[in-house]
Protein backbone atom coordinates (compact mmCIF):
# COMPACT_ATOMS: atom_id res chain seq x y z
CA UNK A 1 0.00 0.00 0.00
CA UNK A 2 2.83 2.78 1.02
CA UNK A 3 4.65 1.78 -2.51
CA UNK A 4 1.60 2.20 -4.26
CA UNK A 5 0.70 5.48 -2.41
CA UNK A 6 4.05 6.84 -3.19
CA UNK A 7 3.73 5.73 -6.79
CA UNK A 8 0.27 8.06 -7.34
CA UNK A 9 2.29 10.87 -5.81
CA UNK A 10 5.32 10.79 -8.28
CA UNK A 11 2.60 10.42 -11.15
CA UNK A 12 0.57 13.43 -10.03
CA UNK A 13 3.54 15.47 -9.46
CA UNK A 14 4.97 14.61 -12.81
CA UNK A 15 0.96 15.42 -14.75
CA UNK A 16 1.30 18.44 -12.42
CA UNK A 17 4.24 19.87 -13.73
CA UNK A 18 3.65 19.24 -17.54
CA UNK A 19 0.11 21.03 -17.39
CA UNK A 20 1.57 23.98 -16.54
CA UNK A 21 5.13 23.46 -18.97
CA UNK A 22 2.40 22.94 -22.00
CA UNK A 23 0.40 25.73 -21.29
CA UNK A 24 3.25 28.18 -21.05
CA UNK A 25 4.95 27.04 -23.92
CA UNK A 26 1.78 27.54 -25.79
CA UNK A 27 1.07 30.80 -24.44
CA UNK A 28 1.95 34.06 -26.90
CA UNK A 29 2.22 37.48 -25.70
CA UNK A 30 -0.84 39.93 -25.38
CA UNK A 31 -0.85 41.77 -28.71
CA UNK A 32 -4.12 43.96 -30.33
CA UNK A 33 -6.12 42.61 -32.83
CA UNK A 34 -9.59 43.73 -33.07
CA UNK A 35 -11.72 41.77 -34.54
CA UNK A 36 -15.55 42.07 -36.02
CA UNK A 37 -17.80 39.69 -34.40
CA UNK A 38 -19.51 39.33 -30.53
CA UNK A 39 -21.15 36.92 -28.67
CA UNK A 40 -24.83 38.06 -27.97
CA UNK A 41 -26.60 37.52 -25.23
CA UNK A 42 -29.95 39.16 -24.58
CA UNK A 43 -28.29 42.55 -24.08
CA UNK A 44 -24.92 41.89 -22.53
CA UNK A 45 -22.57 41.30 -25.02
CA UNK A 46 -18.73 39.86 -24.80
CA UNK A 47 -16.83 41.67 -27.47
CA UNK A 48 -14.31 39.46 -28.50
CA UNK A 49 -12.02 42.49 -30.13
CA UNK A 50 -11.27 43.26 -26.54
CA UNK A 51 -12.80 41.07 -24.00
CA UNK A 52 -14.87 42.86 -22.28
CA UNK A 53 -18.21 42.28 -21.34
CA UNK A 54 -21.05 44.81 -21.17
CA UNK A 55 -25.10 45.18 -21.12
CA UNK A 56 -25.80 47.52 -23.89
CA UNK A 57 -29.54 47.98 -24.55
CA UNK A 58 -29.11 47.55 -28.87
CA UNK A 59 -31.92 48.63 -30.18
CA UNK A 60 -30.93 52.32 -28.75
CA UNK A 61 -27.34 52.57 -29.78
CA UNK A 62 -26.49 52.53 -33.23
CA UNK A 63 -24.05 49.64 -34.76
CA UNK A 64 -20.46 49.85 -33.09
CA UNK A 65 -17.74 51.30 -34.54
CA UNK A 66 -14.14 50.43 -34.85
CA UNK A 67 -11.55 52.33 -32.79
CA UNK A 68 -8.00 52.14 -32.50
CA UNK A 69 -7.86 50.06 -29.33
CA UNK A 70 -11.41 48.33 -29.53
CA UNK A 71 -15.35 49.52 -30.29
CA UNK A 72 -17.39 52.42 -30.22
CA UNK A 73 -21.15 52.69 -29.34
CA UNK A 74 -23.06 55.82 -29.46
CA UNK A 75 -26.71 56.69 -29.70
CA UNK A 76 -28.43 57.91 -32.87
CA UNK A 77 -28.34 61.22 -30.95
CA UNK A 78 -24.60 61.16 -29.64
CA UNK A 79 -25.97 61.73 -26.30
CA UNK A 80 -24.51 58.68 -24.59
CA UNK A 81 -20.83 56.72 -26.36
CA UNK A 82 -19.36 53.26 -24.60
CA UNK A 83 -16.22 52.82 -25.53
CA UNK A 84 -14.36 49.03 -24.76
CA UNK A 85 -10.39 49.06 -25.31
CA UNK A 86 -8.43 46.64 -25.22
CA UNK A 87 -4.36 47.69 -24.87
CA UNK A 88 -2.94 44.48 -24.40
CA UNK A 89 0.87 44.83 -22.96
CA UNK A 90 1.50 47.97 -24.90
CA UNK A 91 1.10 50.55 -21.62
CA UNK A 92 1.13 49.93 -17.95
CA UNK A 93 -2.25 50.71 -15.94
CA UNK A 94 -0.18 53.33 -14.22
CA UNK A 95 0.48 55.40 -17.19
CA UNK A 96 -2.85 55.02 -18.23
CA UNK A 97 -4.54 56.42 -15.18
CA UNK A 98 -1.61 59.31 -15.51
CA UNK A 99 -2.54 60.17 -18.97
CA UNK A 100 -6.15 60.60 -18.03
CA UNK A 101 -6.31 62.82 -15.21
CA UNK A 102 -3.63 64.82 -16.91
CA UNK A 103 -6.46 65.67 -19.56
CA UNK A 104 -7.36 69.48 -19.71
CA UNK A 105 -10.46 70.88 -19.24
CA UNK A 106 -11.87 67.89 -16.71
CA UNK A 107 -12.61 68.13 -12.84
CA UNK A 108 -12.73 64.97 -11.32
CA UNK A 109 -15.30 63.65 -8.71
CA UNK A 110 -14.19 59.93 -7.74
CA UNK A 111 -10.41 58.71 -8.36
CA UNK A 112 -9.30 55.26 -6.74
CA UNK A 113 -5.94 53.31 -8.61
CA UNK A 114 -5.04 50.74 -6.82
CA UNK A 115 -2.11 47.56 -8.28
CA UNK A 116 -5.06 46.07 -10.51
CA UNK A 117 -7.25 48.61 -11.46
CA UNK A 118 -8.83 52.11 -11.33
CA UNK A 119 -11.89 53.93 -11.34
CA UNK A 120 -12.27 57.73 -12.75
CA UNK A 121 -15.72 59.88 -12.78
CA UNK A 122 -15.81 63.74 -13.28
CA UNK A 123 -17.53 66.04 -15.56
CA UNK A 124 -15.54 67.30 -19.07
CA UNK A 125 -15.98 70.87 -20.51
CA UNK A 126 -16.04 71.56 -23.21
CA UNK A 127 -16.67 67.99 -25.11
CA UNK A 128 -19.63 69.34 -27.15
CA UNK A 129 -20.34 72.34 -27.76
CA UNK A 130 -24.09 72.63 -26.21
CA UNK A 131 -23.10 71.61 -23.01
CA UNK A 132 -20.57 69.86 -20.37
CA UNK A 133 -20.25 65.86 -19.93
CA UNK A 134 -20.35 63.57 -17.27
CA UNK A 135 -17.80 60.36 -17.60
CA UNK A 136 -17.33 57.06 -16.05
CA UNK A 137 -13.81 55.32 -16.66
CA UNK A 138 -12.59 52.19 -15.56
CA UNK A 139 -9.64 49.90 -16.30
CA UNK A 140 -8.38 46.36 -14.81
CA UNK A 141 -4.69 44.58 -15.61
CA UNK A 142 -4.46 40.88 -15.49
CA UNK A 143 -1.52 39.21 -16.63
CA UNK A 144 -0.07 42.19 -17.75
CA UNK A 145 -3.16 43.03 -19.92
CA UNK A 146 -4.49 46.29 -19.85
CA UNK A 147 -8.74 46.59 -20.49
CA UNK A 148 -10.56 49.69 -20.19
CA UNK A 149 -14.42 50.64 -20.30
CA UNK A 150 -15.76 54.26 -20.34
CA UNK A 151 -19.17 56.24 -20.67
CA UNK A 152 -19.32 59.86 -21.97
CA UNK A 153 -23.29 60.87 -21.23
CA UNK A 154 -25.48 64.16 -20.37
CA UNK A 155 -25.69 65.59 -16.93
CA UNK A 156 -29.86 66.03 -17.23
CA UNK A 157 -31.44 63.13 -18.74
CA UNK A 158 -34.54 61.31 -18.48
CA UNK A 159 -35.35 58.78 -15.75
CA UNK A 160 -35.73 55.89 -18.13
CA UNK A 161 -31.95 57.10 -19.81
CA UNK A 162 -30.09 57.70 -16.33
CA UNK A 163 -31.16 54.03 -15.33
CA UNK A 164 -29.46 53.04 -19.08
CA UNK A 165 -26.56 54.36 -17.76
CA UNK A 166 -26.45 52.94 -14.28
CA UNK A 167 -27.56 49.45 -15.82
CA UNK A 168 -24.60 49.77 -18.42
CA UNK A 169 -21.86 50.92 -15.92
CA UNK A 170 -22.71 48.03 -13.60
CA UNK A 171 -22.25 45.37 -16.04
CA UNK A 172 -19.09 45.97 -17.07
CA UNK A 173 -16.65 43.00 -16.35
CA UNK A 174 -13.40 43.71 -18.45
CA UNK A 175 -12.11 40.29 -17.43
CA UNK A 176 -15.45 37.97 -17.41
CA UNK A 177 -12.83 35.03 -17.17
CA UNK A 178 -9.76 35.48 -15.83
CA UNK A 179 -7.26 32.52 -16.09
CA UNK A 180 -3.75 32.86 -14.18
CA UNK A 181 -1.12 31.13 -16.67
CA UNK A 182 1.95 29.65 -15.05
CA UNK A 183 4.85 30.47 -17.82
CA UNK A 184 7.83 28.38 -17.57
CA UNK A 185 10.69 30.96 -17.37
CA UNK A 186 12.68 29.07 -19.53
CA UNK A 187 10.32 28.07 -22.57
CA UNK A 188 8.66 31.29 -22.52
CA UNK A 189 7.53 32.88 -25.55
CA UNK A 190 10.04 36.08 -26.09
CA UNK A 191 8.04 39.36 -25.85
CA UNK A 192 6.34 41.57 -28.35
CA UNK A 193 8.34 44.41 -30.22
CA UNK A 194 7.13 47.77 -28.93
CA UNK A 195 4.91 49.67 -30.81
CA UNK A 196 7.02 52.76 -30.02
CA UNK A 197 9.81 52.72 -32.29
CA UNK A 198 9.71 54.42 -35.53
CA UNK A 199 11.77 53.65 -38.19
CA UNK A 200 11.89 53.34 -41.93
CA UNK A 201 13.09 50.20 -43.77
CA UNK A 202 13.24 49.48 -47.09
CA UNK A 203 15.61 46.52 -48.96
CA UNK A 204 17.62 48.76 -51.35
CA UNK A 205 16.95 47.16 -54.60
CA UNK A 206 18.27 47.50 -58.08
CA UNK A 207 15.87 45.25 -59.12
CA UNK A 208 13.70 45.55 -62.44
CA UNK A 209 10.08 46.18 -61.48
CA UNK A 210 8.65 42.92 -62.13
CA UNK A 211 11.76 41.40 -60.18
CA UNK A 212 10.94 43.27 -57.40
CA UNK A 213 7.33 42.11 -57.42
CA UNK A 214 7.89 38.69 -57.85
CA UNK A 215 10.82 38.80 -54.77
CA UNK A 216 7.75 40.39 -52.81
CA UNK A 217 5.59 37.55 -54.02
CA UNK A 218 7.98 35.19 -52.68
CA UNK A 219 8.53 37.08 -49.21
CA UNK A 220 4.26 37.30 -48.87
CA UNK A 221 4.12 33.34 -49.71
CA UNK A 222 7.23 32.55 -47.55
CA UNK A 223 5.92 34.38 -44.58
CA UNK A 224 2.26 33.46 -45.04
CA UNK A 225 3.85 29.36 -44.84
CA UNK A 226 5.41 30.11 -41.84
CA UNK A 227 1.78 31.95 -40.04
CA UNK A 228 0.44 28.55 -41.03
CA UNK A 229 3.15 26.43 -39.28
CA UNK A 230 2.53 28.67 -36.26
CA UNK A 231 -0.66 28.06 -36.19
CA UNK A 232 -0.73 24.28 -36.52
CA UNK A 233 1.81 23.83 -33.79
CA UNK A 234 -0.52 26.06 -31.34
CA UNK A 235 -2.96 23.63 -32.34
CA UNK A 236 -0.66 20.81 -31.34
CA UNK A 237 -0.22 21.94 -28.37
CA UNK A 238 -3.22 22.84 -27.22
CA UNK A 239 -4.47 19.08 -28.27
CA UNK A 240 -1.09 18.12 -25.84
CA UNK A 241 -2.30 20.25 -23.18
CA UNK A 242 -5.72 18.34 -23.54
CA UNK A 243 -4.10 14.82 -23.53
CA UNK A 244 -1.71 15.27 -20.74
CA UNK A 245 -4.68 16.03 -18.26
CA UNK A 246 -7.11 13.32 -19.52
CA UNK A 247 -3.59 11.06 -19.01
CA UNK A 248 -3.29 12.58 -15.64
CA UNK A 249 -7.37 12.24 -14.58
CA UNK A 250 -6.68 8.65 -15.58
CA UNK A 251 -3.41 7.63 -13.68
CA UNK A 252 -5.10 9.09 -10.81
CA UNK A 253 -8.05 6.88 -11.03
CA UNK A 254 -6.78 4.17 -12.65
CA UNK A 255 -3.65 2.62 -10.31
CA UNK A 256 -3.18 -0.66 -12.32
CA UNK A 257 -2.06 1.84 -15.66
CA UNK A 258 0.21 4.09 -13.64
CA UNK A 259 3.69 2.23 -15.50
CA UNK A 260 1.41 3.72 -19.00
CA UNK A 261 0.46 7.05 -17.82
CA UNK A 262 4.35 7.23 -17.10
CA UNK A 263 5.40 6.40 -19.81
CA UNK A 264 2.63 8.09 -21.83
CA UNK A 265 3.67 11.65 -20.24
CA UNK A 266 7.16 11.18 -20.55
CA UNK A 267 6.04 11.35 -24.25
CA UNK A 268 3.88 13.74 -24.50
CA UNK A 269 6.74 16.03 -22.63
CA UNK A 270 9.94 14.99 -25.54
CA UNK A 271 6.89 16.36 -28.02
CA UNK A 272 6.23 18.97 -26.54
CA UNK A 273 9.67 20.12 -25.59
CA UNK A 274 10.27 19.41 -29.73
CA UNK A 275 7.37 21.08 -30.49
CA UNK A 276 8.72 24.33 -28.67
CA UNK A 277 11.85 24.25 -30.12
CA UNK A 278 10.59 24.43 -33.58
CA UNK A 279 8.20 27.41 -32.42
CA UNK A 280 11.42 29.22 -31.67
CA UNK A 281 13.26 28.43 -35.18
CA UNK A 282 10.20 29.58 -36.96
CA UNK A 283 9.94 32.95 -34.63
CA UNK A 284 13.81 33.89 -35.00
CA UNK A 285 13.29 33.26 -39.19
CA UNK A 286 10.06 35.13 -39.32
CA UNK A 287 12.06 38.01 -37.45
CA UNK A 288 14.76 37.45 -39.79
CA UNK A 289 12.29 38.07 -43.01
CA UNK A 290 11.55 41.48 -41.96
CA UNK A 291 12.78 44.27 -44.34
CA UNK A 292 16.10 45.82 -42.73
CA UNK A 293 16.91 49.49 -43.30
CA UNK A 294 21.05 50.40 -42.60
CA UNK A 295 21.38 54.18 -43.23
CA UNK A 296 21.01 57.12 -41.55
CA UNK A 297 17.83 58.85 -40.72
CA UNK A 298 17.32 62.42 -41.21
CA UNK A 299 14.63 64.95 -41.02
CA UNK A 300 13.82 68.40 -42.02
CA UNK A 301 11.14 69.65 -40.47
CA UNK A 302 9.38 73.23 -41.54
CA UNK A 303 6.23 75.63 -40.05
CA UNK A 304 5.15 78.75 -41.50
CA UNK A 305 2.22 81.04 -39.63
CA UNK A 306 3.07 84.63 -40.05
CA UNK A 307 2.92 86.31 -43.43
CA UNK A 308 3.70 89.90 -42.90
CA UNK A 309 2.68 90.94 -46.76
CA UNK A 310 -0.91 88.97 -46.45
CA UNK A 311 -4.14 89.76 -44.93
CA UNK A 312 -5.15 88.73 -41.22
CA UNK A 313 -7.54 86.20 -42.43
CA UNK A 314 -5.03 84.84 -44.31
CA UNK A 315 -2.47 83.92 -41.08
CA UNK A 316 -2.29 80.57 -40.60
CA UNK A 317 -2.70 79.47 -36.57
CA UNK A 318 -1.48 75.87 -35.80
CA UNK A 319 1.41 75.28 -38.84
CA UNK A 320 4.53 76.05 -36.17
CA UNK A 321 2.58 73.62 -33.69
CA UNK A 322 2.70 70.83 -36.21
CA UNK A 323 6.12 70.75 -37.33
CA UNK A 324 7.02 71.00 -33.54
CA UNK A 325 4.37 67.93 -32.78
CA UNK A 326 5.64 65.91 -36.29
CA UNK A 327 9.98 67.35 -35.18
CA UNK A 328 9.29 65.72 -31.50
CA UNK A 329 7.93 62.57 -33.00
CA UNK A 330 10.74 61.83 -35.46
CA UNK A 331 13.55 62.78 -32.80
CA UNK A 332 11.90 60.71 -30.78
CA UNK A 333 12.59 57.21 -32.69
CA UNK A 334 16.04 58.20 -33.52
CA UNK A 335 15.91 60.93 -36.43
CA UNK A 336 18.42 63.63 -36.75
CA UNK A 337 16.06 66.57 -37.26
CA UNK A 338 16.63 69.84 -38.77
CA UNK A 339 13.85 72.48 -37.93
CA UNK A 340 12.91 76.00 -38.96
CA UNK A 341 9.78 78.49 -37.94
CA UNK A 342 8.54 81.46 -39.94
CA UNK A 343 11.35 81.70 -42.40
CA UNK A 344 11.46 83.91 -45.16
CA UNK A 345 12.55 82.96 -48.96
CA UNK A 346 16.69 83.42 -47.29
CA UNK A 347 15.90 81.55 -44.14
CA UNK A 348 14.28 78.51 -45.89
CA UNK A 349 16.79 78.09 -48.62
CA UNK A 350 19.65 78.18 -45.82
CA UNK A 351 17.47 75.95 -43.52
CA UNK A 352 16.99 73.64 -46.85
CA UNK A 353 20.86 73.99 -47.09
CA UNK A 354 21.88 73.01 -43.84
CA UNK A 355 19.67 69.60 -44.16
CA UNK A 356 21.28 68.60 -47.51
CA UNK A 357 24.80 68.91 -45.96
CA UNK A 358 23.87 66.24 -43.52
CA UNK A 359 22.13 63.59 -46.23
CA UNK A 360 24.56 60.89 -47.47
CA UNK A 361 24.26 58.21 -50.07
CA UNK A 362 22.24 55.72 -48.67
CA UNK A 363 19.91 57.76 -45.78
CA UNK A 364 16.77 57.65 -45.11
CA UNK A 365 15.04 61.43 -45.55
CA UNK A 366 11.67 62.87 -44.11
CA UNK A 367 10.82 66.29 -45.01
CA UNK A 368 7.55 67.30 -43.54
CA UNK A 369 5.88 71.13 -44.46
CA UNK A 370 3.09 72.99 -42.62
CA UNK A 371 2.53 76.39 -43.78
CA UNK A 372 0.75 77.55 -47.30
CA UNK A 373 0.92 76.10 -50.41
CA UNK A 374 -0.03 77.05 -54.03
CA UNK A 375 0.07 74.80 -57.05
CA UNK A 376 0.42 75.86 -60.73
CA UNK A 377 1.84 74.57 -63.69
CA UNK A 378 1.55 70.71 -62.51
CA UNK A 379 4.13 71.54 -59.56
CA UNK A 380 3.27 72.98 -55.89
CA UNK A 381 5.42 75.41 -54.36
CA UNK A 382 5.72 75.95 -50.42
CA UNK A 383 5.59 79.59 -49.69
CA UNK A 384 7.82 81.34 -47.38
CA UNK A 385 6.43 84.11 -44.76
CA UNK A 386 8.11 87.00 -47.06
CA UNK A 387 5.69 86.21 -50.21
CA UNK A 388 3.42 89.24 -51.60
CA UNK A 389 0.31 89.06 -53.35
CA UNK A 390 1.02 89.12 -56.83
CA UNK A 391 -0.23 91.97 -59.39
CA UNK A 392 -2.23 90.74 -62.60
CA UNK A 393 -0.03 88.76 -64.99
CA UNK A 394 3.13 88.62 -62.61
CA UNK A 395 2.60 85.10 -61.35
CA UNK A 396 6.18 83.92 -62.28
CA UNK A 397 7.20 86.61 -59.57
CA UNK A 398 5.59 84.37 -57.14
CA UNK A 399 7.60 80.96 -58.79
CA UNK A 400 10.32 82.70 -57.97
CA UNK A 401 9.96 83.76 -54.54
CA UNK A 402 8.45 80.29 -53.80
CA UNK A 403 10.38 76.99 -52.74
CA UNK A 404 9.00 74.02 -55.23
CA UNK A 405 9.23 70.66 -54.04
CA UNK A 406 10.33 69.43 -57.11
CA UNK A 407 13.62 71.16 -56.16
CA UNK A 408 13.91 69.32 -52.88
CA UNK A 409 13.42 65.89 -54.20
CA UNK A 410 16.16 66.64 -56.90
CA UNK A 411 18.73 67.45 -54.66
CA UNK A 412 17.56 64.14 -52.52
CA UNK A 413 18.07 62.23 -55.51
CA UNK A 414 21.51 63.73 -56.78
CA UNK A 415 22.45 62.53 -53.01
CA UNK A 416 21.23 58.84 -53.59
CA UNK A 417 18.93 58.36 -50.91
CA UNK A 418 17.58 54.80 -50.12
CA UNK A 419 14.40 56.47 -49.92
CA UNK A 420 12.34 59.77 -49.30
CA UNK A 421 9.42 60.70 -47.73
CA UNK A 422 7.43 64.25 -48.67
CA UNK A 423 4.88 65.04 -46.18
CA UNK A 424 3.20 68.62 -47.20
CA UNK A 425 0.26 69.97 -44.67
CA UNK A 426 0.25 72.81 -47.21
CA UNK A 427 -3.30 72.21 -48.81
CA UNK A 428 -4.72 75.28 -47.12
CA UNK A 429 -6.79 78.00 -48.57
CA UNK A 430 -5.35 80.13 -51.92
CA UNK A 431 -4.13 83.23 -49.49
CA UNK A 432 -4.22 85.04 -53.26
CA UNK A 433 -7.26 84.23 -54.20
CA UNK A 434 -9.40 87.80 -55.56
CA UNK A 435 -11.00 88.20 -58.84
CA UNK A 436 -8.82 88.79 -61.99
CA UNK A 437 -5.78 86.44 -61.44
CA UNK A 438 -5.34 83.38 -63.42
CA UNK A 439 -6.03 80.17 -62.94
CA UNK A 440 -2.09 79.21 -63.22
CA UNK A 441 -1.50 80.60 -59.81
CA UNK A 442 -3.65 78.47 -58.26
CA UNK A 443 -7.23 80.04 -58.07
CA UNK A 444 -8.74 76.86 -56.93
CA UNK A 445 -8.07 75.57 -53.43
CA UNK A 446 -5.25 72.86 -52.52
CA UNK A 447 -2.41 71.54 -53.77
CA UNK A 448 -1.72 68.68 -57.18
CA UNK A 449 -0.96 65.45 -56.80
CA UNK A 450 2.94 66.07 -57.15
CA UNK A 451 5.27 64.45 -59.57
CA UNK A 452 5.17 61.02 -59.35
CA UNK A 453 9.25 60.09 -58.56
CA UNK A 454 10.40 56.49 -58.56
CA UNK A 455 11.98 56.24 -54.86
CA UNK A 456 9.76 58.70 -53.08
CA UNK A 457 6.85 58.48 -51.03
CA UNK A 458 4.57 61.38 -51.06
CA UNK A 459 1.92 62.07 -48.65
CA UNK A 460 -0.74 65.59 -48.76
CA UNK A 461 -2.81 66.38 -46.03
CA UNK A 462 -5.90 66.71 -48.56
CA UNK A 463 -6.52 65.72 -52.23
CA UNK A 464 -5.85 67.33 -55.03
CA UNK A 465 -8.30 70.51 -55.05
CA UNK A 466 -9.26 70.48 -51.37
CA UNK A 467 -8.38 72.55 -48.62
CA UNK A 468 -6.61 71.36 -45.19
CA UNK A 469 -8.45 72.06 -42.28
CA UNK A 470 -6.52 73.90 -39.13
CA UNK A 471 -9.17 72.83 -36.94
CA UNK A 472 -12.84 71.77 -36.10
CA UNK A 473 -14.39 74.95 -34.98
CA UNK A 474 -13.94 77.41 -32.14
CA UNK A 475 -13.98 74.38 -29.71
CA UNK A 476 -11.66 72.45 -30.71
CA UNK A 477 -8.85 72.62 -28.10
CA UNK A 478 -6.43 70.67 -30.27
CA UNK A 479 -3.05 72.10 -30.63
CA UNK A 480 -2.64 70.88 -34.56
CA UNK A 481 -4.31 70.45 -37.91
CA UNK A 482 -6.94 67.72 -38.43
CA UNK A 483 -4.23 66.07 -40.53
CA UNK A 484 -0.94 66.45 -37.90
CA UNK A 485 -3.18 65.24 -35.12
CA UNK A 486 -3.87 61.70 -36.59
CA UNK A 487 -0.79 61.41 -38.57
CA UNK A 488 1.68 61.73 -35.97
CA UNK A 489 -0.30 59.55 -33.39
CA UNK A 490 0.24 56.74 -36.41
CA UNK A 491 3.47 57.04 -36.87
CA UNK A 492 4.42 55.04 -33.64
CA UNK A 493 2.82 51.62 -35.34
CA UNK A 494 4.87 48.80 -36.15
CA UNK A 495 2.86 48.31 -39.68
CA UNK A 496 4.12 49.44 -43.21
CA UNK A 497 3.24 53.45 -44.53
CA UNK A 498 1.48 51.35 -46.73
CA UNK A 499 -1.17 50.03 -44.13
CA UNK A 500 -1.02 53.21 -41.97
CA UNK A 501 -1.84 55.75 -44.36
CA UNK A 502 -5.46 54.20 -45.12
CA UNK A 503 -6.05 54.41 -41.39
CA UNK A 504 -5.09 58.45 -41.49
CA UNK A 505 -7.33 58.79 -44.81
CA UNK A 506 -10.36 57.65 -43.32
CA UNK A 507 -10.09 59.15 -39.65
CA UNK A 508 -8.93 62.70 -41.25
CA UNK A 509 -12.36 62.52 -43.67
CA UNK A 510 -14.00 60.99 -40.44
CA UNK A 511 -13.69 64.18 -38.79
CA UNK A 512 -13.95 66.96 -41.66
CA UNK A 513 -16.91 65.21 -42.22
CA UNK A 514 -18.31 66.21 -39.02
CA UNK A 515 -18.09 69.86 -39.58
CA UNK A 516 -19.16 69.69 -43.24
CA UNK A 517 -16.21 69.81 -44.97
CA UNK A 518 -14.26 67.37 -47.33
CA UNK A 519 -11.15 66.13 -46.66
CA UNK A 520 -9.36 63.17 -48.15
CA UNK A 521 -5.35 62.95 -47.77
CA UNK A 522 -3.82 61.58 -50.63
CA UNK A 523 -0.57 59.48 -50.94
CA UNK A 524 1.64 58.18 -53.51
CA UNK A 525 3.86 55.24 -53.35
CA UNK A 526 6.52 55.21 -55.38
CA UNK A 527 9.31 53.58 -53.47
CA UNK A 528 11.02 49.90 -54.94
CA UNK A 529 11.59 46.47 -53.02
CA UNK A 530 10.82 45.78 -49.60
CA UNK A 531 8.38 47.87 -47.25
CA UNK A 532 8.31 51.06 -45.99
CA UNK A 533 7.90 50.99 -42.13
CA UNK A 534 7.34 53.55 -39.90
CA UNK A 535 7.96 51.72 -36.54
CA UNK A 536 10.40 49.06 -35.12
CA UNK A 537 11.83 46.80 -32.53
CA UNK A 538 14.33 47.43 -30.29
CA UNK A 539 15.16 50.88 -31.09
CA UNK A 540 17.19 51.90 -27.72
CA UNK A 541 16.21 55.46 -26.20
CA UNK A 542 12.38 55.49 -27.91
CA UNK A 543 9.48 56.75 -26.43
CA UNK A 544 6.19 54.63 -25.95
CA UNK A 545 4.28 55.86 -28.96
CA UNK A 546 0.41 54.51 -27.66
CA UNK A 547 -1.83 57.67 -26.83
CA UNK A 548 -1.28 60.18 -29.09
CA UNK A 549 -3.07 63.09 -30.04
CA UNK A 550 -6.42 61.51 -31.58
CA UNK A 551 -6.33 59.58 -28.34
CA UNK A 552 -6.15 61.98 -25.72
CA UNK A 553 -8.88 64.32 -27.67
CA UNK A 554 -11.36 61.22 -27.38
CA UNK A 555 -10.88 60.51 -24.33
Amino acid sequence: MRGRFFLFLIIGLIAAAIVPIAIGNAAQPVTRTIGVSMALSGDEFTDTATGVKVRIPVTLFAAPKLSRYGRTWDTPDRQISVDTLNLGNTETLESRYSKLIAVKNRALTKKFIDKTKFVLEGREFGKRSDEDTLFHMEAEVNNGEVRAFSIFYPPTMQQDRAAMVRSIIGSADLFPSRVEVAVHPQTAAPAPASPSDLVVRQSPSGLSATQDQIADQKFDARRAEIDKAAQDLARQQQDINRRAGEIAAAAIAKSQQADDVARQLDELRKQNEDLTKRMSEILKTREMLRPSFGGNRVALVLGNNAYPNLPADRQLAKAVSDSRTMGNVLQQVGFKVTRGENLDRTGMSLKIYEFLQQVKTGDMAVVFYAGHGLSFDGGNYLLPTDIRIPEPNQEGLTRTMSIAETEIIGELQKRKVDVAVIVLDACRENPFRRPGMTRALGVDQGLTTGSHIQGVFSIYSAGMGQSALDSLGPDDKSPNSVFTRVMSSELYRDAPLTNIMPYVKQEVTRLAESVNHVQNPAYYDETRGGFLYVAAPALPGAAKGVGGPVEQAKN
